[in-house]
């Protein structure tokens, strides 16, 4: 699913629990997701999702909150859902 605010960015980490906030690694700083993109924004694409699996074993399905393993899953997923790299975890 295609998004236009940070959750559809492949920069934005978001929080493992509330995901509307996260982590922007362009601008190093925590982040509430925004409906419009800022001059940064660059989209999450099937193959870049498909190559950092192949290379992490993992990727997170946002609105499912569970794990991803296989080009499988992603692929089901990727279509109606919103799928991050890296999460933020608050110990």
């Amino acid at each position: 699913m295609q998004r236009l605010g940070c959750t559809g960015c492949v920069y934005f980490k978001p929080h493992v629990y509330v995901p509307y906030i996260g982590f922007c690694n362009v601008y190093r700083t925590g982040v509430i997701d925004r409906a419009a993109p800022c001059e940064s924004f660059k989209p999450v694409a099937l193959e870049d999702l498909a190559r950092h699996l192949e290379e992490n074993g993992w990727l997170y399905c946002i609105n499912c909150r569970k794990i991803i393993t296989t080009r499988e899953e992603l692929e089901k997923h990727f279509q109606e859902h919103v799928i991050a790299k890296e999460v933020v975890i608050d110990t």
